[in-house]
């Protein structure tokens, strides 16, 4: 009997809710001028006012307890078992919640307090209730509520007040008790991450890294299917769903042959190709690839391309990028005036750094041009996304081709983008 979509995303669901992110030296946490210091939750740093500068303004990140990943991974095997000949073996500690504060221990509004999934999915895995872990989204932002609830209090005159040793350990016990996390592998707050700002109007820095980065859209994946809302790309993709027409290419079988005749048909190619060093054309094959991703449609939302390193897919991804561009200019040029690619204003706000800024919507003609690069290796999106902006990915003689050259410096200055020549 086949598996359920929605019983694959469970199993996956429970895969990242249990495999959290891991340090195992504290010193892993400086990044720029963010620095580590020892706490004490009976002494925090903050309180020190001989130690504090009031010149300066920044936040601190405490790491609100540790789980000992040795520990828990020992219990998970005890309750599950594990066969392999070649055990891997599970170091390092992660962390259970973060409280974020600023230079005088004032919680930071929305973003003062975050809690781990691992932490809240551990006891329920060692009870062998892996269906409960759907409910991490609601029980995330109660966990939030509940913390941030214990961290504020108000003053006479309305204003939050600063954290101090007794507030901050009652929190913790209340965290800890709502978790029903063993105590046994859990280490208490004892460092904290300082991170300098620029001025009193900053936003909070960005969180630690806890949990998974898609854990939330498997939740909502998941439940797509029990409602029998997924969408196409979705269903296809778990093979809910075949797709209506196949292409079976790479071999001489007379289908294979007749759908690579259909690709390479000139109305197929695209309008544009990447200007590559040396001006260099693709290969049959890759050519076939970016017509084929040119192609798709709602019955056949997706194309696997397979090839070990070096065989050209990040040269395919270029030309699919040049595609769009051109596209998404020829839809831009169908407007008999630039305002007509906008919506009236209607209120619409956005929330950046704090700030709030109204926009005016895009018309749907010049949406949906988009690309997301994806990966479960980090270095490889890197790689993808900073190679394309570079001078080197273009060809020496495209001297005046240049493409929103002010977000790439910003991005990836120093290095040499796509600038105007002097």
């Amino acid at each position: 009997m086949p598996n359920h979509p929605a019983d694959i995303l469970s199993a996956w669901m429970a895969l990242e809710a249990l495999s959290p992110q891991t340090f195992r030296r504290r010193s892993e946490f400086r990044l720029g001028k963010r620095r580590v210091l020892n706490f004490d939750m009976h002494n925090p740093p903050w309180t020190d006012c001989d130690a504090r500068d009031e010149e300066s303004v920044c936040f601190y990140q405490v790491v609100f307890g540790t789980i000992r990943m040795e520990k828990a991974f020992d219990r998970l095997t005890e309750t599950y078992g594990d066969q392999r000949p070649e055990r891997p073996m599970a170091d390092g500690e992660a962390i259970v919640a973060t409280v974020t504060v600023d230079e005088r221990g004032v919680p930071a509004g929305s973003a003062s307090a975050s809690v781990s999934c691992f932490a809240w999915a551990l006891p329920f895995a060692l009870d062998r209730r892996l269906d409960r872990l759907d409910g991490w989204t609601r029980a995330r932002q109660a966990l939030r509520k509940g913390l941030r609830a214990r961290l504020e209090r108000i003053d006479p005159e309305g204003e939050l007040m600063p954290l101090d040793g007794p507030v901050l350990a009652r929190a913790y016990e209340w965290l800890l008790e709502q978790l029903g996390v063993d105590r046994e592998m859990v280490v208490p707050p004892a460092f904290c991450v300082r991170s300098p700002r620029r001025d009193k109007a900053s936003p909070p820095p960005d969180p630690l890294l806890l949990d998974s980065f898609f854990l939330d859209d498997l939740v909502a994946a998941r439940g797509l299917f029990l409602e029998d809302e997924a969408p196409p790309a979705l269903r296809s993709y778990l093979q809910a769903a075949k797709p209506a027409t196949q292409l079976p290419l790479g071999s001489q079988e007379p289908a294979s042959l007749n759908a690579a005749r259909r690709l390479t048909l000139p109305r197929r190619f695209p309008p544009a190709r990447w200007p590559a060093r040396g001006r260099r054309p693709l290969v049959l094959n890759q050519q076939l690839a970016v017509n084929a991703a040119m192609c798709a449609d709602a019955a056949r939302p997706l194309l696997a391309v397979n090839g070990p390193p070096g065989t050209g897919k990040t040269t395919i991804l270029r030309d699919i990028v040049a595609a769009n561009v051109v596209r998404r200019a020829e839809a831009m040029a169908s407007f008999e005036h630039p305002s007509a690619a906008f919506s009236p204003y209607l209120g619409n706000v956005v929330k950046v750094d704090g700030r709030r800024l109204g926009y005016f919507p895009v018309a749907p003609e010049i949406r949906g041009f988009e690309m997301l690069v994806v990966s479960s290796n980090n270095k490889a999106v890197e790689n993808v996304t900073a190679e394309l902006p570079g001078m080197e990915a273009i060809a020496e003689d495209a001297l005046t081709l240049r493409y929103f050259k002010t977000v790439s410096d910003h991005l990836l200055a120093p290095r040499r983008q796509w600038r105007i020549m002097e």
